[in-house]
């Protein structure tokens, strides 16, 4: 049991940060009992650990990156999605059937994301079984949590990235197994790359798999004109791209990431919130690859879960503080163009789906508030705050906004110092 004092921030709903200045948070069995400002005798026997004038925030989510692109950030960022792909992310994938090149990349995609304070993340790998289960067991040795599959796709890719439909399935199923024999930590989830590389068989058996073995689904959804058109005429009898999905079993209640989603049909929107679909807002991608602006304000309004994704390689920062500015600068973009301040995102909006929009998607987390897990970071502003009459709130702004991975002095998943992992 411990009593972790500090100022305490974070979101609940969206529209509102939660303050609670030099305050103790109770913690027991790696979740929230209780935030109080003054300890009773009943809390004597807790271990202390006071961290002072520093803020303590909620760790941060990133619901969709690529770690096997992790060495293509920065490059091709003149070409949209599509072209992009066949010509830098489809040649760098296929390395990753070298095991040694593979350890290589994802040991410093993880010392980033411990740095940057991501503790919890939802990833692509490559669609090799072995480079996958060594992502698996990494991450589970540094301590992090993470939703990872191997990617699928038997069509439409190049002659060196590719696998035929039984492989693809097969090497699926042997993940699946594999997993509990190593790590709590790690979950597996479906991961048909979009709809245009994968066969209407794979996608169909796909969907199979994740009913049987109630597996989550993570793909890609909406997000370029071009690649929209394409999956009409793959699918003619589907109503929409996210339709395309559901009638393959690959739309699942509460257990669906679909990234990007910036080209959304109002049916979409209303089977989006029906199966609480969880969307990855992913702004420095859309950006990057010219593909567009998400109305991320509106959906929120809608009820939609939608929480923040680096997208890395099209996106160009794992940096969580980074994808939380560049979503409300895309957002005061797209007021500019539909003439709706509405549209703007607020800090609030924003610091909300990096962490409780896209940690509840792994249950009940991503907030302080009573029965979450707590997963959070310390942070020391002193480097750079020169306002000793700054809030809480503001205090938290000026880190999205100017800190870094140096001012975060401690890190907590479920309960436990992962400085001593």
């Amino acid at each position: 049991m411990k009593a972790i004092k500090g100022n305490i921030i974070f979101t609940i709903l969206p529209q509102k940060f939660e303050v609670f200045e030099n305050s103790y948070l109770l913690i027991e069995n790696g979740k929230v009992k209780s935030i109080e400002r003054h300890l009773n005798e009943e809390s004597f026997d807790y271990e202390i650990i006071d961290y002072k004038d520093n803020l303590i925030i909620p760790s941060f989510v990133d619901l969709h990156l690529h770690a096997v692109q992790y060495a293509n950030i920065g490059i091709g960022m003149d070409l949209p999605l599509l072209p992009w792909l066949e010509k830098y992310t489809y040649p760098e994938e296929q390395k990753f059937g070298n095991l040694e090149y593979a350890k290589k990349v994802f040991k410093f995609l993880i010392r980033d994301l411990y740095d940057f304070g991501t503790l919890r993340s939802c990833i692509f790998s490559s669609l090799h079984k072995d480079a996958t289960i060594l992502l698996m067991k990494m991450m589970d040795e540094r301590g992090l949590s993470a939703y990872i599959g191997k990617t699928n796709m038997d069509r439409n890719s190049n002659e060196n990235l590719f696998e035929n439909t039984r492989d693809s399935l097969k090497w699926t199923i042997d993940i699946l197994d594999e997993i509990p024999k190593f790590s709590s930590r790690i979950r597996p989830i479906i991961t048909p790359r979009f709809i245009p590389s994968c066969s209407d068989e794979l996608l169909i058996k796909l969907g199979q798999i994740a009913e049987d073995r109630d597996i989550a689904v993570q793909s890609h959804l909406n997000e370029n004109l071009s690649e929209i058109e394409w999956v009409r005429k793959l699918v003619p009898e589907s109503k929409n791209y996210l339709d395309a999905y559901d009638i393959r079993g690959l739309v699942r209640r509460l257990n669906t990431i679909m990234a990007h989603a910036i080209y959304n049909t109002d049916d979409e929107l209303e089977l989006m919130k029906k199966e609480s679909v969880f969307i990855a807002h992913c702004p420095s991608s859309n950006m990057n690859l010219t593909s567009g602006i998400m109305k991320a304000k509106k959906m929120l309004e809608m009820g939609i879960n939608i929480g923040l994704g680096s997208d890395i390689s099209a996106g160009d920062s794992l940096k969580m503080n980074d994808i939380i500015v560049d979503a409300i600068k895309a957002s005061k973009l797209l007021s500019l163009f539909t003439h709706d301040e509405s549209d703007t995102l607020s800090i609030e909006e924003a610091f909300y789906m990096s962490t409780r929009g896209g940690g509840k998607f792994f249950g009940n987390c991503g907030s302080f508030e009573y029965g979450s897990f707590f997963d959070a970071l310390v942070i020391d502003d002193s480097s750079y705050n020169l306002k000793p009459d700054a809030s809480i709130t503001e205090r938290l702004e000026m880190f999205i906004y100017r800190g870094d991975d140096r001012n975060i002095i401690d890190r907590y998943l479920e309960g436990r110092s992962l400085k001593t992992e």
